[in-house]
């Protein structure tokens, strides 16, 4: 079983570190090829692609805010249609606008089923991006996730955030298995260890069990992969990590 787009990074692992020209040839020269964008990058979508030509990049995958899609969404798909986007996924919500109960999420999923309906009319994938707080247990016994995903959005598996919650990955992706369309690349360290780093770990240097993830990942339908760090003092470093065991997940490296 393969990944068939092992080798794509999230530009927002490195926005402390401008400029964007910088970061694309970067993680050009490592092996990337492709990356996730993120909000910054959809206020000049044809610079934007001028450098993705430059320097042989696609980007499959971006991170759009919910509430940008609701208010301006004919003109991010038209930066997602310039950039070659092919799913579209919402990453997050600001705290003041999670919900705190079952009803508020559902009404939070109803939102991002009315957007998905949106944008596939469009031709685009639609997907939701996991963090820990989303793992949160409600009144009901049900988690805020369930409500968000409802019966038909797909899901971008950040499986180091759903580790981080107390959750165990393997039992989502049998859960959601075939909804899961990607997933994040990214590792935990071990307690009291890189906490200048939010915690979190190059990939192969952590705790997580990506050997056996990476299969377990691919079985549920994933089939691209984004590595991401939230806060690394050296994304360069990150990344010839993450792209030396992503050479090995993806067969390249025996």
């Amino acid at each position: 079983m393969t990944m068939l787009q092992p080798f794509s990074f999230q530009i927002f692992s490195a926005r402390e570190f401008p400029p964007i020209s910088e970061q694309l040839r970067c993680v050009a020269e490592i092996g990337f090829r492709a990356i996730e964008t993120y909000r910054d990058l959809y206020e000049n979508p044809a610079q934007m692609r001028e450098l993705l030509d430059q320097y042989n990049l696609s980007a499959p995958t971006g991170h759009f805010a919910l509430a940008a899609l609701e208010s301006e969404l004919e003109r991010h798909m038209n930066a997602a249609r310039i950039l070659g986007i092919e799913t579209m996924i919402v990453p997050f919500l600001p705290p003041a606008d999670r919900a705190t109960d079952v009803a508020g999420w559902k009404a939070i999923g109803a939102r991002l089923d009315d957007m998905r309906r949106r944008v596939e009319a469009e031709g685009f994938g639609f997907a939701w991006h996991n963090h820990n707080w989303d793992m949160a247990r409600l009144e009901d016994g049900s988690t805020a996730i369930q409500h968000i995903l409802g019966e038909e959005l797909k899901w971008q598996m950040d499986v180091a955030w759903l580790a981080r919650s107390g959750q165990d990955p393997f039992e989502w992706m049998r859960r959601y298995h075939g909804r899961i369309c990607g997933i994040h690349f990214k590792d935990m360290a071990r307690p009291g260890e890189n906490e200048d780093e939010m915690g979190w770990a190059d990939p192969g240097e952590g705790i997580l069990p990506w050997d056996a993830l990476w299969v377990a990942a691919i079985e549920a339908g994933a089939s691209i992969s984004v590595a991401e760090h939230d806060m690394p003092k050296d994304y360069v470093r990150f990344a010839r990590k993450a792209m030396a065991q992503l050479r090995i997940f993806a067969g390249e490296i025996a």
